[in-house]
């Protein structure tokens, strides 16, 4: 089979949940795409897929999206998920690379977030903890690797993400 299928003409419930969909998705898939030429135009490896159960954070808690997501893996870099609200860009750095970096420099530009490998769900560094309290709570933490996620606009460029990579010699 071709992979195109029938609806009854008589549904009309799904086809107004077809139009939502694609209202939804069409945006998130135009900006993978964009993403994925930009990084490949500068010669990284990229591949795409739709990914679900994403934890997001919703004021002091977790919530996982059911649904699947459009996601940008970039070689040698990090991940660039697409969301309905946001773009997040999640790199994994060592703990050494981790205790090098200049936190003070990242939070006057992004907002961001940092978390272990492993323990995904225990925050390093969120936006309503201090700075300060990074390079020790990385030192004395068991985790070897770090998750940074840089969370921008979804009017953000593909420049906008390369000039993050860059800011972490990805």
């Amino acid at each position: 089979m071709s992979g195109v299928f029938i609806y009854s003409t008589e549904s009309a419930i799904m086809s107004e949940t077809l139009k939502l969909l694609n209202s939804i998705y069409k945006p998130l898939c135009e900006k993978s795409a964009e993403i994925s030429t930009g990084f490949r135009s500068k010669g990284y490896a990229v591949t795409n897929g739709f990914y679900n159960n994403h934890s997001i954070r919703i004021g002091d808690g977790f919530t996982t999206e059911i649904f699947p997501i459009p996601v940008v893996f970039v070689e040698g870099v990090g991940d660039i998920g697409i969301d309905i609200e946001t773009i997040w860009f999640e790199v994994k750095v060592s703990k050494e690379k981790a205790l090098t970096l200049d936190y003070h420099d990242l939070e006057s530009k992004y907002n961001f977030e940092i978390y272990g490998m492993e323990d995904y769900l225990t925050d390093i560094y969120n936006a309503q903890l201090t700075i300060p309290e990074i390079s020790d709570k990385i030192r004395i933490s068991p985790e070897s690797s770090f998750c940074i996620s840089f969370y921008i606009s979804n009017e953000s460029s593909t420049s906008d993400i390369l000039g993050i990579a860059a800011l972490l010699n990805c």
